[in-house]
């Protein structure tokens, strides 16, 4: 029986954890707005509790003091709140920093990714234009690739660049070979 009950409230331990994670990452929206409404409630009647309990001295007649330490208590109430918002409102801000971070370091990494790629294609390229530079019916080319600094590289396809296989030379007719 309380090895069952240490299981439960491992469970929700774990749960409550991952749940927490998923609310500070952002990933749980509606939870985010819930708070921020049940706060908003929370200072309407925080206010309308002070205007209350002013009304209500005021009227049983109660001293000044009495009235000045209520307002006191109250408004310690609502700074507390409004530093709590703060650091909410820093720490939201400090999340979209990180992730802002995160897509850039991955926006690098297709970069790097797709100038690799194309490097590959040009030494590949280089590399089998001096095997077949001596091959008659084969003109010169020259392909010149611009660097892809500002380019959408969302969709990037792979390049498979094919072996090209060995071309065997013939000798001309007109040509001798050295003795």
């Amino acid at each position: 029986m309380r090895s069952e009950k240490a299981w439960v409230w491992l469970a929700a331990g774990v749960v409550a954890l991952g749940l927490n994670g998923m609310y500070q990452d952002g990933q749980m929206g509606w939870a985010h707005s819930l708070t921020c409404r049940a706060e908003q409630y929370a200072d309407q009647v925080a206010a309308r509790g002070l205007q209350y309990v002013t009304l209500a001295e005021v009227v049983l007649g109660r001293n000044p003091e009495s009235l000045g330490r209520t307002e006191a208590a109250l408004q310690r109430l609502q700074t507390k709140v409004v530093c709590q918002r703060t650091a909410m409102a820093q720490r939201q801000i400090a999340m979209a920093q990180v992730r802002e971070q995160i897509i850039q370091a991955e926006v690098q990494r297709k970069l790097d990714l797709a100038q690799a790629k194309i490097d590959r294609a040009r030494m590949v390229t280089i590399e089998k234009a001096g095997q077949l530079r001596d091959c008659p019916g084969f003109s010169r080319v020259i392909v010149s690739v611009p660097d892809a600094v500002n380019a959408d590289l969302s969709d990037l396809p792979d390049i498979q660049v094919p072996e090209v296989p060995e071309i065997p030379q013939t000798p001309e007719a007109g040509r001798h070979n050295p003795i």
